[in-house]
């Protein structure tokens, strides 16, 4: 239950000048599990967040506005409403100053889940192919902040839609890399691999738990091997690292390089490599 207090405060800072500085949170330190799964899409966030979720006896609960193709930023009225309880929530959310700040305020401890760009792209072209086969919908229901998914696309072939990828989803995956680049540390988020994470996941649970809150914490062996019942709930991320990568010919694979050639970071750069 959201007290009076917490509403008033939600209210005033809409009337305030939009800087952190008149939104932040003074609360309590939180006393139960509170993850924040911050996941670039195609990297298995929704596995993830369901084996933590099972696994740590945690509800799930959505931080954003809504899941479609708006930006996931932190959606205060949402923070409010977990106050008093337990969760891990799954979002495409990259390190805005806002969202950080409100991590903080809200005691949210962050997972940065990752993958190599060339099978993330590739099986982000595939789930474009899923989206446009579904029953028309309301304009942007289905899709993602960065792209916007049109009728006639529903006749275009697979490279068509890797090349779309590259040209819009690469760029939103580098800024994702580069905000929680300047911003992990300061956090002391979690980085986390898929393929690491696939290769074996029992113990990369363990050591994300341990992350946190120094202790052994449960055992994940009974949900880490599980896909819960549902082909969709992996959303194309099952398949072995690399094969994404064979599917690129050698001028999509100089696009995705072209765009990490800016950056001078060791942890963003080893995104272009296949295994950790």
């Amino acid at each position: 239950m959201v007290d009076d207090a917490a509403v008033s405060q939600l209210f005033e800072a809409t009337r305030k000048q939009a800087n952190i500085k008149n939104s932040r949170w003074a609360l309590a330190p939180a006393k139960k599990v509170r993850l924040a799964v911050c996941a670039i899409p195609k990297s298995g966030s929704t596995w993830v967040t369901n084996v933590l979720s099972k696994s740590l006896r945690i509800r799930v609960r959505r931080l954003c506005y809504t899941y479609s193709s708006n930006e996931h930023d932190l959606y205060v009225p949402a923070l409010l409403d977990t106050l008093e309880t337990g969760f891990v929530s799954q979002l495409h959310m990259r390190a805005a100053p806002h969202n950080v700040t409100l991590l903080q305020d809200f005691k949210i401890k962050s997972v940065i889940l990752t993958r190599n760009p060339y099978d993330a792209v590739v099986s982000f072209a595939r789930d474009l192919r899923v989206k446009l086969d579904l029953p028309a919908a309301n304009p942007g229901q289905y899709g993602y902040s960065f792209v916007w998914l049109t009728d006639d696309m529903r006749s275009w072939s697979l490279e068509q839609l890797m090349d779309y990828s590259i040209e819009y989803y690469i760029p939103w995956y580098m800024n994702f890399l580069r905000s929680w680049d300047a911003y992990k540390g300061i956090l002391n988020s979690y980085p986390l691999r898929y393929e690491t994470l696939k290769q074996s996941p029992a113990p990369e649970f363990s050591l994300l738990y341990r992350h946190f809150y120094s202790a052994l914490g449960p055992d994940f062996s009974e949900y880490a091997g599980k896909s819960f019942g549902s082909k969709e709930l992996m959303s194309q991320t099952s398949s072995d690292t690399g094969k994404g990568y064979d599917q690129l010919d050698s001028r999509q694979i100089g696009r995705i390089k072209k765009q990490f050639r800016s950056s001078d970071s060791n942890w963003i750069s080893s995104h272009l490599e296949l295994a950790q």
